[in-house]
């Protein structure tokens, strides 16, 4: 996770964080869908863009995406480190990694 390039090094690979699962934007099933990256994220990428719109300047080859992309992983995973931090604090940190990883759907891993 702390890897300095992780986060805008997966844009390469089309790839964003979600609470639920990694989601790769070229995905098929994402071409006419209106849903955010993230329901659970409160990024400015989530609450403004759509995952056809980022899929759309994907495939226009729009520099756009990419610096999207990296905006949203990032701020997914400043945003993990806080709330790990905050659970640290509260002597509450094995209910949130429980919570976190009771959420993740290893179904949707392809």
């Amino acid at each position: 996770m702390f890897d300095c390039v992780l986060p805008t090094r997966l844009w390469r690979h089309w790839t964003a964080f979600s609470s639920k699962w990694y989601i790769k934007i070229t995905n098929a099933k994402y071409k006419l869908s209106d849903e955010p990256l993230d329901f659970d994220c409160d990024c400015k990428v989530c609450k403004n863009y759509t995952k056809w719109y980022l899929r759309h300047l994907l495939k226009e080859d729009e520099i756009l995406w990419m610096q999207l992309l990296s905006y949203h992983n990032l701020y997914f995973l400043v945003n993990l480190a806080k709330k790990a931090r905050a659970a640290i604090i509260e002597n509450r940190y094995k209910q949130f990694r429980d919570d976190f990883w009771s959420k993740y759907d290893l179904s949707l891993k392809k």
